[in-house]
């Protein structure tokens, strides 16, 4: 029988692979553009400001292919990404048209 510490069960609860199909667009190979120390740190401060339920549903929406594309934000001409697949690609785009469950607030 496995035995299983706090910790291992931590990261399995953590892991996204038990909720979703990671988007294709997101495991290509690249360059990181930041370290792992400045993420954690970036996000840590991004999961106090937005309440870490918030947070965690956005990552798992963006893990889904929810992603923001550089033309999205006027930073890019049409079709360019910030680093997802390659330009002319067609992009699983749905920002603003996943279809949420309705949750009742007691």
């Amino acid at each position: 029988m496995p035995h299983f510490t706090e910790d291992n069960l931590q990261r399995i609860i953590i892991n996204p692979f038990y909720a979703i199909t990671v988007a294709p667009q997101l495991t290509k190979e690249h360059e990181p553009p930041m370290s792992e120390a400045e993420w954690v740190q970036a996000n840590a401060s991004l999961m106090r400001e937005m309440g870490s339920e918030r947070w965690l549903r956005q990552l798992l929406d963006m893990l889904n292919g929810d992603i923001v594309t550089a033309e999205e934000v006027g930073l890019a001409p049409p079709g360019s990404t910030f680093g997802y697949g390659a330009p002319g690609t067609p992009k699983p785009q749905r920002r603003g048209k996943k279809k949420r469950k309705k949750r009742h607030h007691k």
